[in-house]
């Protein structure tokens, strides 16, 4: 499977992760209100991490079949979900609860929506092979019942706390949409890539400066068509082996940088000047990530770290 990896994928992740962590110190640093980096972060970084694992499922359900798949996923998400809850706990003792408690779970909410994205599309694939109704009915249909759900109960419900619902919510059509990519092939090419920036664009320019909420969806979506059509398609691709780097060692990355962020904002100086902030932000993120990937090369040398804390069991020789 490993000599059958499509380098694209993780070079497209890899800079959907240095964007995650630049958003990431814009929120930590609490300059994300009305930043427009951050906003430019916002809209494309997590769409596309749940694009792209949607289109991998595909080669998870080949791999392992339905069966198989909750339970690697259970160990490739669950596991390092729960030890980093444990970790964040010793670290923070004194407010143990607040992590469960928060609907974001201190950034770690990403591997348990991810998880529960899993299971629905091995649920809805079982059933549509069983009953032989077309897969992206009773998606829409789930779709469809989650949405309804959600506008009768509050936001602030404990179930949708503790399971993160309205993101599942949010990102439930880009994960499916990776899924189905087969059928969006066309779209997804770099000559599209002018209109779905244009299209982004506008869409970016009434929900963040005319406060029209209705389009995050669009936003996202248009953002998401523009980075894959652009950087996927597109005929060049600079540092593609770097950025590839770090998309194969995406969940590495995003772990480890939380803790180290979150526990060194109050050290991280803070520029007020926001047309310099980015390239700053920049370089601390480059910073963060390296520092990250050293952390994560000395864990991996422990089978049982590398299975607890990275969901990765030990490769046969």
């Amino acid at each position: 499977m490993e000599q059958k990896r499509d380098l694209r994928l993780d070079y497209v992740k890899g800079l959907a992760m240095l964007l995650i962590v630049i958003g990431h110190m814009y929120f930590y640093l609490d300059r994300y209100d009305g930043s427009v980096g951050w906003n430019l972060c916002n809209t494309v970084h997590i769409p596309i991490f749940m694009y792209i694992s949607g289109l991998l499922a595909h080669v998870s359900i080949d791999k392992y079949g339905f069966s198989k798949l909750i339970a690697n996923r259970a160990i490739r998400l669950l596991l390092p979900f729960v030890s980093y809850y444990v970790i964040w706990s010793l670290l923070n003792y004194h407010n143990i609860v607040d992590f469960p408690l928060k609907e974001f779970k201190k950034g770690f909410w990403f591997m348990l929506v991810l998880f529960e994205l899993m299971v629905t599309l091995s649920l809805v694939m079982r059933m549509a092979w069983k009953y032989h109704i077309p897969s992206w009915v009773l998606n829409g249909l789930v779709y469809g019942a989650v949405t309804l759900y959600l506008f009768v109960v509050p936001r602030g419900n404990m179930f949708n706390i503790l399971f993160c619902i309205n993101l599942y919510w949010h990102y439930y059509p880009f994960f499916m949409l990776g899924y189905y990519f087969y059928k969006f092939v066309r779209m997804m090419q770099f000559k599209y890539a002018p209109l779905y920036l244009v299209l982004y664009i506008v869409s970016f320019y009434f929900y963040f400066y005319q406060h029209i909420k209705v389009l995050v969806p669009l936003c996202n979506l248009f953002s998401l068509l523009f980075f894959v059509s652009m950087f996927i398609e597109g005929p060049h691709r600079p540092m593609e082996k770097v950025f590839a780097k770090l998309g194969y060692e995406s969940l590495q990355i995003y772990m480890i940088h939380l803790l180290l962020i979150y526990h060194l904002r109050a050290y991280i100086p803070v520029v007020e000047n926001p047309w310099l902030e980015i390239g700053y932000y920049l370089v601390w993120s480059a910073v963060l990530i390296a520092v990250s990937m050293g952390i994560a090369r000395i864990l991996e040398k422990s089978d049982w770290l590398n299975l607890f804390l990275f969901g990765v069991r030990k490769r046969k020789k």
